[in-house]
């Protein structure tokens, strides 16, 4: 996500991990009623701090809070951050290779040779060759989606073993592309969010490589999609 989104997402990260009887209460308090307050708090700020003074001194308690606030952020952004790299490390990403992973029963991927590949080495357009789709994903998509492509409780749905992901190719690049809004059921769970559009920030090319990693990730198992795939899907664009 773009940095001024890095602690929002870093805050729905340590909610995720809350207490399952809590966790909508806390998404709700950490999506719409903490932004709300800050948002009010600085409507109103001309009318709440009254104080003529514009030495520091004199404003302890306004300036005590922004202090505050902007440390949390700052904290929340760096963990974001933190979390990021080490899923990248994990999974062999960071430098901008995707390196040699490969799945062991359908699960999670792990770092291994090509020969370690059911399949015989990589999967076309998958992790192992595919390091424009890795570095796409890493840098726009892990955001909401997680590295380990297993989504974000109330953000984003999880990629692994998504029907929709490994099904039918054009509807998969027209989300990616024009982006989604509204109710979609993920493997049992319903998920009602907004996914932005990437058409008018990815090229082509860049969607049907991440496209294409995101259906031979985390045990998926799809055939990869071609420029022209995505040019075909999107009307000739």
């Amino acid at each position: 996500p773009a940095w001024y989104f890095l602690a929002l997402y870093a805050l729905l990260d340590v909610v995720g991990k809350l207490p399952a009887q809590i966790v909508q209460i806390a998404t709700l308090f950490a999506t719409i009623i903490m932004p709300g307050v800050l948002v009010l708090l600085l409507i109103l700020l001309p009318f709440i701090d009254r104080n003529p003074s514009r030495r520091p001194s004199r404003r302890p308690w306004i300036l005590g809070i922004t202090a505050l606030t902007l440390a949390g952020a700052i904290a929340l952004s760096f963990f974001g951050q933190y979390n990021v790299v080490e899923g990248q490390v994990a999974r062999g990403l960071v430098g901008g290779t995707a390196g040699n992973v490969a799945t062991t029963g359908g699960g999670a991927p792990q770092i291994g040779q090509p020969g370690n590949n059911p399949n015989g080495g990589a999967a076309a357009g998958g992790p192992g060759n595919n390091t424009g789709g890795a570095t796409v994903f890493t840098t726009n998509c892990s955001g909401c989606h997680a590295a380990n492509g297993q989504g974000t409780p109330s953000v984003a749905p999880p990629l692994a073993g998504n029907d929709v992901v490994t099904g039918d190719p054009k509807k998969v690049i027209t989300i990616v592309a024009n982006g989604l809004n509204g109710k979609i059921v993920v493997k049992g769970q319903e998920w009602n969010g907004t996914m932005p559009p990437w058409k008018s920030t990815l090229s082509n090319k860049q969607i049907a490589e991440v496209v294409s990693y995101i259906r031979s990730s985390w045990g998926n198992k799809a055939a990869p999609v071609t420029e022209a795939d995505v040019a075909k899907a999107l009307g000739g664009k």
